[in-house]
């Protein structure tokens, strides 16, 4: 993680890298990985015509 901010309520904003440029699929299974013991159990659901980047990985075995 390059960057957590704390807000007031508890929550964070993370900050994966550096710059957006940075940010790709590595980068993105590390996220993943840090942040699976707070996910949902499951598979994230895909939604059509979208092209965000999830790990498409059930947070419960996230090593």
């Amino acid at each position: 993680m390059h960057k957590s901010v704390a807000l007031p309520g508890g929550g964070l904003i993370l900050q994966a890298t550096e710059t957006p440029a940075e940010y790709d699929e590595t980068a993105m299974r590390e996220v993943f990985r840090a942040v699976a013991r707070a996910l949902p159990p499951g598979l994230p659901k895909r939604l059509p015509g979208s092209n965000i980047q999830v790990v498409f990985e059930n947070a419960t075995t996230a090593g």
